[in-house]
């Protein structure tokens, strides 16, 4: 937006309006209004509201409410923004975000040539297969199920053509993207690996690789 506005010619700061910026925020981190970036980078540039200031915000009146269910009674997305919000919520579980809603344990590996998993189970998958040799690539390819579904399985695997996917638990939209992989992919093979089968590659190769977690 700032690029589109600089190219149109009218993002031009005069030294008044840059003098008048300086002083609002000097202002506001003076009066304690605005916190300092370098101060307080780890909460809301604002400040965090308090339990009094979320109860009275107007989304929580009753005039509040019925206005917000106006605005979204009826409302219906195209199916290009429903598969654009489905691939987001992909790339969501993929990013460091995910230890926020998970017991994962999401992070960059040192001996995965610091590669982000967002979980043990899968970091630990990634390094059976640099045990056996495999070439394999995480997550490369997210197939479209629905105008609002996508999925991404978790591993290929080249030399078997096989796809791997890994499930500490499963949901309802786990359990529709399993459903209709094979019925709208068929020549997809997918390796689903559970507790179960999760156990067995624990007692196989816990100590042949350098195994994280339990």
């Amino acid at each position: 937006m700032v690029s589109k506005r600089r190219e149109r010619g009218n993002y031009i700061r005069t030294p008044e309006a840059i003098a008048k910026s300086v002083a609002t925020l000097k202002d506001g981190f003076e009066t304690g209004r605005l916190l300092h970036p370098k101060k307080g980078r780890h909460q809301h540039w604002h400040g965090p509201w308090t339990d009094e200031q979320k109860a009275n915000h107007w989304t929580k009146t009753p005039e509040g409410r019925e206005k917000l269910s106006k605005q979204s009674k009826g409302r219906k997305l195209s199916e290009k923004e429903c598969y654009r919000l489905s691939v987001l919520h992909s790339s969501r579980v993929r990013s460091a975000r995910e230890t926020n809603h998970t017991s994962g344990n999401g992070g960059k590996r040192e001996d995965l040539n610091m590669m982000y998993f967002r979980s043990n189970w899968e970091a630990n998958l990634a390094r059976i297969l640099n045990y056996e040799h495999k070439t394999w690539e995480y997550e490369p390819r997210t197939f479209r199920l629905a105008y609002n579904l996508t999925y991404t399985p978790d591993f290929y695997v080249h030399e078997d053509d096989i796809w791997y996917e890994l499930k500490g638990r499963m949901t309802e939209r786990s359990k529709k993207q399993l459903e209709l992989m094979p019925k709208l992919f068929p020549e997809i093979k997918i390796i689903l690996v559970e507790g179960k089968q999760y156990d067995v590659f624990r007692v196989k190769y816990k100590k042949l690789i350098a195994w994280e977690g339990n």
